[in-house]
């Protein structure tokens, strides 16, 4: 963010998941030295020299601080994911894993002196809910989608607690799309989000924010639309 401090090396949390695989190869194809903080480093076969692959858990405040006192900012693109993609499908996590496991990333960045954090969260957390089109806000309250809702927003409230250089970027539904299209960074519904933003371009709004402070405390929603 400043240039007596300039970022070089960024934590990824979510390195491994469908969104994380992009941010890190943004992050590195900017010339980022990148920590991928994973779960279990076997199954990771990413390789690059600008990256180093962290073994850890976000819900262990020991793991985090470690991976947090290697770096210069933070990048996370943790979620709590169900076993499908249907709203009914079982929440594979314990109810409050994602905001849990920020608590001990900013208590680590707080104790650390690190400040800026980008957080991917959801178009429909905190006080964005409303925004949503009713049949949505009605899947919500009564699927399981509920559980991921409600942990994106305590995520949001505890970034919003803390003294760190945040920005929450809220997407819309993500999708595999490999074509950019243009982007649409909304807030109060305006404009008009549109329905999808690829994970692609999710991970390419989060890393090119990394030394803007055009976002900082604040919470852009994020769409995207293809011409036809």
């Amino acid at each position: 963010m400043s240039e007596k401090n300039p970022i070089k090396k960024v934590l990824i949390l979510g390195a491994t998941g469908r969104t994380g695989i992009h941010v890190v190869n943004y992050a590195i194809s900017k010339g980022y030295e990148v920590v991928a903080f994973v779960r279990k480093p076997e199954n990771y076969k990413y390789s690059h020299a600008k990256l180093t692959v962290v073994e850890g858990d976000t819900e262990n405040s020991t793991d985090v601080a470690k991976a947090v006192s290697m770096v210069d900012a933070v990048i996370s693109v943790i979620n709590n994911p169900r076993a499908s993609e249907s709203p009914w499908a079982k929440v594979l996590g314990q109810p409050f894993m994602v905001s849990d496991s920020m608590k001990n990333v900013v208590k680590s960045m707080k104790d650390l002196g690190k400040k800026r954090i980008l957080v991917m969260s959801t178009f429909g957390a905190g006080d964005s809910f409303n925004d949503l089109p009713w049949l949505v806000r009605l899947l919500v309250k009564y699927s399981n989608m509920k559980v991921a809702f409600d942990d994106h927003t305590a995520q949001e409230n505890v970034l919003k607690e803390s003294d760190l250089d945040w920005t929450v970027v809220r997407c819309v539904q993500l999708s595999n799309e490999e074509n950019l299209g243009k982007l649409i960074v909304s807030f109060n519904n305006t404009p008009k989000p549109a329905g999808l933003i690829s994970r692609k371009h999710a991970g390419l709004f989060l890393v090119e924010q990394l030394e803007s402070s055009k976002y900082i405390h604040r919470l852009p929603v994020i769409s995207e639309k293809h011409d036809s």
